[in-house]
């Protein structure tokens, strides 16, 4: 659906200033942070962008794609291969032929055991750094604007291992702030969900980021006793 039925001019809706849940981490504010709508409809008729409105209503220019006439366009095998081959992309994944997952290295970035409490002003001006030049590069290899959704994550998983997709969808939503982490320019929509490092000093401000609930120890042990088959490797951290 979102491959072939979202346009990033149209089909994007940001409300800003919504009521948060106070144990959203994410948010740049406490009980703060803005919502993204994506519209991922059919156009019916009635639609201006259907190219067939009801008389005497507007019509508006719309890719013959959203409106179901042909495929979706997407990026060749060529240009897949020299993203993965930039200098800052540890892995990548097309999940759509529009849409993909780059795995980054992130340095100082939070132990998902311990957390992080304090800002790291440094290491957090070096990770925004590292991924707005590599937004830059991806958007410059892709002139024809043919990768409409780009997502960018820790290279803390593995995009190609048993669980991968459901770790993915966990770490896309909770890592990330629309706020701060969504940006959708010249008809492409990029999404950072590596962690945030806590920071003030930035265009905006990243708070504390907690560590991940683990299991008692004991209690693994005692899992451990039964001939279960191993964990996969996306949902062991």
């Amino acid at each position: 659906m979102l491959n072939n039925r979202v346009d990033p001019e149209t089909d994007i809706t940001i409300i800003e200033g919504i009521v948060s849940d106070s144990l959203e981490p994410a948010s740049t504010y406490e009980n703060v942070h803005s919502k993204v709508i994506i519209d991922a409809t059919k156009l019916v008729p009635a639609d201006p962008r259907s190219g067939k409105p009801l008389e005497g209503s507007p019509i508006e220019e719309c890719p013959a794609w959203r409106r179901g006439e042909e495929d979706a366009p997407g990026i060749s095998e060529s240009l897949l291969k020299q993203i993965s081959e930039l200098e800052d992309v540890e892995d990548c994944l097309l999940l759509r032929n529009s849409m993909l997952v780059v795995t980054v290295d992130i340095e100082g970035r939070p132990d998902p055991r311990t957390g992080m409490q304090w800002p790291n002003e440094d290491d957090a001006k070096a990770q925004r750094e590292k991924i707005s030049q590599l937004r830059k590069s991806i958007w410059q290899l892709d002139s024809k604007n043919e990768l409409r959704w780009l997502f960018v994550t820790d290279n803390d998983m593995n995009l190609h291992g048993e669980g991968a997709m459901r770790r993915l969808l966990w770490q896309l939503t909770s890592r990330f702030a629309v706020e701060r982490d969504f940006i959708v320019e010249n008809g492409r929509i990029f999404w950072d969900a590596t962690t945030p490092i806590p920071s003030v000093e930035g265009p905006t401000p990243v708070r504390r980021w907690p560590a991940i609930t683990m299991h008692d120890p004991e209690t693994l042990d005692a899992i451990e006793r039964f001939d279960l088959p191993p964990w996969p490797d996306n949902l062991v951290m």
